[in-house]
């Protein structure tokens, strides 16, 4: 043993002498000096060699080659039958190289790589850990260990993107943090409140679990809060006199520096933290980034990735809360689903209280992963300060009209392109009852907010994509009558009965297919050039500079509806990764069919009720009593509109009279048709994809290993045969009926007269 031991050191590596018991496995000396020291050979010969039936590696030292030592540890011992059936798939998915076996059970992957690899233990999950540096690996001949191969330890470019794509492959979402796989880089320790689970171990338990429960809070002192040695003392010690009995004063300070050198990693799937949750009180379970599926989960959520009409689900869902808003339910859905890709969509809804702002945002809420978004009013603002940094994904900002004031309104602000959001919120001084204001940095990638009244920077004000809820009396009538129906009808009773309209998807396969899906893939928009036309909407220069933001939001909405169809679309394929995804025509379709009056009222900045005003203007000028009267609304919202109406330059304000007075300074832009012949817009496309596939890939594929998945989509749709480099000839298929804008979805503001019969069911 030791004279393979030393053929380890001459390459070198540092060798540490073990003695294994019945108790467990010990170093025989010190060995933390070698983790980035060398080790002499003197310093190799003078261990305990007598005493020693084992010896271990230090991982992720730098050996004479240049090169660094990790190993895959598939442990079998205390995990759940799940996490090992997840880990032998996984064990079998890595590139095969050295191979031993535990006395366990387990197995051991041996490689050399050339980038320094951190420790990762997915041992909860999946039974698995990566060690790396500062860890030990005992190695075969040492008492139950074996080889299993005669393999040399492969050379590996980078082993922990090797590891952490073959745990994504099992349905694994990675965590760059220890405890609760918490997204923040590592070293950054944590600040906010102590979760449930961790309150009632810090209660104390009985003989017999002290050690099991011991181990977690240290780890989550240590390895988590980041404590210094002096807190995480005090902590235990205050956890140990709770216990029953407590335990022996060295045995506690063991167990401390246990959980110290061990980095060990808990989180929401561990047996015994799990029986402590209480999630719905807990400031971390939303931002949890780790879902595992198990094999029935995960064809489900393909099934669901792969059908066509996904969107028109999601808004057939968001109708059994909200009618005649599909457009809002579907932009909704996916600004939120932005919050997960590089092209992050933030959106304001607007419209009267009781329009349906709030309830466009919780229709469809229940198909979205919850650790995806946070959500809270403005009544509760400062709430906001316990938002993790490390959240990415969408911030839901409820009403902020609740506390408009100087100093008491939220303020939104950008800090960098759709990477982070600063709030600033209002504080009240407990001692002089005055307000001041706070701020708070997350990486929350975009917002919604149902009210303008939030305080938004201009820089990011150009990014947001504003829709005015309908307020017409034809869906007031149909929101009623729909009400009335589901008195007399409940949805429980609808479901019993079989009258409630089908959705082949339960919610948690919906979220679970988000989950699953490849959000950072990047997307390639052909056809662009329609979008153009859109400076005919713009009314003044500012409105003209500011198109080059706007563009930017419309085309992103078409690169999300992309990834989220993209098991229907064209893959671009490079060195076996998924690299670009090709959007459709039907993207683009269903993207400007639903941002058709979002997109007017983005640019040129006229809500409904601002466009309501603007046609009451005639030349002789109006007061705010003149368009509360012909309006039906408060002074106040008349007042209001009149003022954005001039500040947006479409109205002269004369601040002479009381109350003032506005006449028309221009009139409001016509809305276009940005696809007007959808037929012609499609062979466009064609023809670009065309020159695409001869140009383009042809090139990339030249230059590189790229290659085109899902092309028999483009073959099946178009007639284009997908010839690899090849030119190829345009012979689209002839559509009989013309062309719809998405499958059989299509949208719909104005109800018919049957819709608002009462006793007609919507479902």
């Amino acid at each position: 043993m030791k004279e393979i031991a030393y053929e380890y050191w001459k390459q070198g590596h540092a060798i540490v002498a073990f003695n294994i018991t019945e108790e467990g496995k010990k170093p025989l000396v010190e060995w933390k000096r070698w983790i980035e020291g060398e080790q002499s050979e003197e310093q190799f010969n003078s261990q305990p060699w007598d005493r020693a039936n084992a010896f271990g590696l230090v991982c992720g030292r730098k050996l004479k080659n240049g090169l660094y030592l990790v190993v895959v540890d598939f442990d079998v011992k205390n995990v759940s039958e799940e996490a090992r059936q997840l880990g032998d798939k996984a064990f079998k998915l890595l590139p095969i190289t050295k191979l031993e076996e535990t006395p366990s059970g387990g197995k051991h992957n041996v490689y050399l790589t050339r980038m320094r690899a951190s420790t990762r233990n997915y041992h909860n999950d999946c039974a698995l850990e990566l060690l790396g540096a500062k860890k030990l690996c005992v190695m075969a001949p040492s008492l139950g260990y074996k080889k299993l191969n005669d393999n040399t330890p492969t050379v590996v470019g980078d082993v922990e993107d090797e590891f952490f794509r073959v745990l994504k492959g099992i349905g694994i979402r990675l965590n760059k943090k220890p405890w609760f796989n918490w997204t923040e880089q590592v070293g950054e320790e944590y600040h906010g409140r102590t979760p449930p689970c961790i309150k009632a171990l810090s209660r104390g338990t009985e003989e017999g679990n002290r050690n099991e429960h011991g181990i977690r809070l240290a780890s989550y002192l240590i390895n988590f809060v980041q404590g210094t040695p002096r807190f995480v003392k005090d902590r235990m010690n205050e956890w140990n006199r709770r216990n029953n009995p407590p335990l022996q004063r060295k045995e506690l300070e063991k167990l401390i520096g246990s959980t110290s050198r061990g980095g060990y990693i808990y989180g929401c799937n561990d047996p015994i933290l799990k029986k402590l949750c209480k999630r719905k009180s807990c400031n971390i379970a939303p931002y949890i980034m780790v879902k595992l599926l198990d094999e029935t989960e995960r064809k489900e959520a393909v099934k669901v990735l792969a059908d066509p009409n996904l969107m028109k689900y999601v808004a057939d869902y968001g109708n059994r809360e909200l009618i005649g808003e599909d457009g809002a339910l579907i932009e909704n859905f996916v600004e939120i689903c932005s919050g997960q890709t590089r092209y992050a969509i933030s959106g304001m809804k607007k419209g009267f209280s009781g329009s349906g702002k709030n309830l466009s945002v919780r229709a469809v809420l229940p198909l979205i992963p919850e650790e995806w978004v946070y959500a809270f009013t403005t009544a509760t603002a400062e709430a906001i300060k316990y938002l993790p940094k490390a959240f990415k994904g969408t911030l839901i900002i409820y009403e902020a009209a609740s506390v408009r004031s100087e100093t008491g309104s939220l303020g939104l602000r950008a800090v960098g392109e759709s990477k982070s959001i600063e709030t600033i919120y209002p504080i009240r001084d407990d001692t002089t009852g005055e307000m001041t204001l706070g701020s708070h940095t997350t990486n929350a990638r975009n917002f919604i907010t149902t009210d303008a009244g939030v305080g938004i920077e201009p820089q990011l004000y150009r990014r947001v994509l504003q829709r005015s809820m309908n307020s017409g009396p034809a869906l007031t009538r149909r929101v009623m009558a729909k009400k009335i129906r589901d008195f007399k009808t409940p949805l429980s009773l609808k479901r019993h009965l079989g009258t409630l309209k089908k959705i082949p998807y339960s919610q948690e396969q919906f979220r679970n297919a988000l989950r699953l899906n490849e959000w950072n893939v990047e997307v390639i928009v052909l056809g662009g050039e329609e979008l153009m036309k859109l400076t005919e909407m713009a009314v003044n220069r500012e409105q003209e500079v500011a198109l080059r933001t706007h563009i930017e939001k419309i085309l992103s909405f078409v690169c999300v509806v992309a990834l989220i169809n993209q098991k229907n679309r064209v893959r671009v394929v490079v060195n076996d990764k998924t690299a670009y995804v090709l959007a459709s025509p039907e993207d683009w379709f269903l993207a400007i069919s639903v941002l058709e009056s979002t997109i007017f009222e983005t640019i040129a900045r006229l809500g409904k009720r601002q466009q309501d005003v603007l046609e009451l203007v005639k030349s002789e000028g109006v007061t705010k009593h003149d368009v509360a009267k012909d309006l039906g609304v408060s002074t106040y919202t008349a007042a209001r509109a009149l003022k954005v109406l001039a500040n947006n330059g479409y109205l002269k304000e004369f601040k002479n009279t009381k109350p003032y007075r506005y006449e028309p300074l221009r009139k409001q832009p016509e809305p276009l048709s940005i696809l007007q012949n959808t037929s012609e817009f499609r062979l466009f496309w064609l023809e670009e994809y065309q020159n695409w596939l001869n140009s383009t890939f042809a090139t990339l594929q030249a230059r590189i290993h790229a290659k085109i998945l899902g092309a028999e989509n483009a073959e099946k749709q178009w007639g284009i045969p997908i010839c690899k480099g090849v030119k190829v000839r345009l012979t689209p298929k002839p559509k009989p009926s013309g062309i719809t804008k998405q499958a059989t979805f299509r949208y719909s503001e104005t109800p018919s007269e049957t819709d608002l019969k009462t006793e007609k069911s919507e479902e």
